[in-house]
């Protein structure tokens, strides 16, 4: 092995330069050499740190096949399994040194012999029809798109959890065989606050101003009209605040767009599209921003003008109340009067 990388250290210094200076490549070559003598020991987390290094300094394929290598000896399986894809999917130059192109082709054999080992594991969560579920194997949350789909894990005995808003949660272990291809089911019952019918209610991405504030008109029950007063004071500030940044960003926004813009006045250069396309993606963050803030600055504004309106009333049998809400692509008041 120690052969083998010392001749991706001269095929470093027969590669063109690029970015990186000598003492990267140096710094490369002396992670790489003690990442080797680190695997022959059998220290393999020891050995896929200082590959991890050594790629990070400088690329070389084989730094991510002796990577692969070390991570099916510490059962990491699916990890190496994309460090094989990397090596065997990689377009080398006609003129690649051989070490690069020796690793391409162990990377290949290694991966048609590891893809059967690597087990699949379906999670299927029942009980929560229409809730957002998250679930977790051994604490790492899976994409939500995966749930009830088999995907790739690392064998040996795994812990699997689901979770919901208002539901009990539920976990199992499942012991997985290399190869296996298993199925887990997890059962969510109905919380104590979902049980009462009182669910919590969702938010939109910009949070309502009595939610901001932590008041609504009914607050004028207790503390009377002077509370609603100091109410609508709290939201007017931050209805203020949400104009101020959906100015700021508005503005931002405006200015990103103007500098793409500029870069292609008598035509866009292709050497200035990943300039151009960076500064059009800013621009349209700064945009959603903007939208954000304009919306909880005017719903903000809309009860702070309403609870000052309602504090000059006198109480009814029936408190007066206001609760400002926001959806998607929209934003507004409900309440008694």
């Amino acid at each position: 092995m120690r052969a083998v990388l010392f001749a991706v250290a001269l095929g470093v210094l027969a590669t063109p330069a690029a970015a990186q200076t000598d003492e990267q490549k140096a710094d490369a070559r002396a992670a790489a050499e003690q990442g080797a003598t680190a695997f022959q020991s059998g220290n393999y987390a020891e050995a896929a740190d200082l590959f991890i290094r050594a790629e990070s300094l400088y690329h070389a394929p084989p730094h991510l096949l002796f990577l692969a290598r070390a991570q099916v000896k510490l059962g990491q399986l699916v990890k190496a399994r994309e460090n094989y894809r990397k090596v065997a999917r990689e377009s080398l130059a006609a003129n690649a040194p051989a070490a690069f192109v020796n690793a391409q082709t162990d990377a290949k054999k290694e991966l048609a012999e590891l893809e059967p080992r690597i087990p699949m594991l379906k999670v299927v969560v029942k009980g929560a029809e229409g809730k957002q579920v998250t679930v977790t194997v051994d604490g790492a949350a899976i994409p939500a798109q995966m749930i009830g789909v088999a995907r790739p894990v690392d064998p040996g005995e795994r812990e699997v959890a689901a979770s919901a808003d208002g539901m009990n949660g539920a976990s199992k272990k499942i012991k997985l065989a290399e190869g296996a291809k298993e199925s887990i089911e997890l059962e969510l019952t109905p919380g104590s606050g979902a049980e009462a019918g009182t669910a919590p209610a969702e938010q939109g991405p910009a949070s309502s101003a009595a939610a901001s504030t932590g008041v609504s008109a009914d607050s004028g029950s207790a503390g009377g009209s002077d509370g609603m007063r100091i109410a609508s004071y709290a939201a007017v500030g931050v209805g203020v605040v949400g104009l101020g940044l959906g100015t700021l960003f508005a503005l931002q926004s405006s200015g990103k767009r103007k500098d793409a813009d500029a870069l292609c006045e008598g035509g866009c250069p292709v050497s200035k599209k990943s300039e151009i396309d960076d500064l059009y993606d800013e621009a349209g963050q700064k945009q959603t921003l903007a939208t954000v803030g304009f919306i909880a600055g005017g719903v903000g504004l809309a009860a702070g003008v309403t609870l000052f309106l309602l504090s000059g009333k006198k109480q009814t049998k029936e408190t007066a109340g206001v609760t400002p809400w926001v959806g998607y692509q929209a934003a507004g008041l409900s309440g008694r009067f």
